[in-house]
């Protein structure tokens, strides 16, 4: 198993439909220092994501939330997530410059 921290950030909202609305969405990483993994969610993606993927507390994914909305922007440290996990998950290596 891999510790490491995830570094989440609001993205430029995607249009969602012929109507011009716009969906909140937003850019996952986990980096263990080495190696980093990342996804983009959606705003509805997101929290069940961090509680059903990650296995994160009800209030951490509220306070990760809040803070996404109010700062756009947030780390979460001490996640762990394997090689194997990460795959499962849909994140894909990237490279992590930030």
């Amino acid at each position: 198993m891999a510790f490491g921290y995830a570094h989440v950030f609001a993205l430029p909202p995607i249009a969602g439909d012929s109507t011009g609305v716009r969906a909140p969405a937003y850019q996952f990483t986990f980096s263990t220092g080495g190696i980093a993994y990342g996804k983009v969610l959606s705003e509805d993606e997101l929290p069940e994501f961090l509680a059903d993927e990650l296995g994160l507390r009800a209030d951490v994914v509220d306070e990760t939330m809040n803070l996404l909305h109010t700062e756009g922007k947030t780390t979460i440290p001490d996640v762990e997530i394997s090689e194997n996990d990460a795959a499962v998950m849909g994140l894909m290596e990237v490279g992590a410059d930030y």
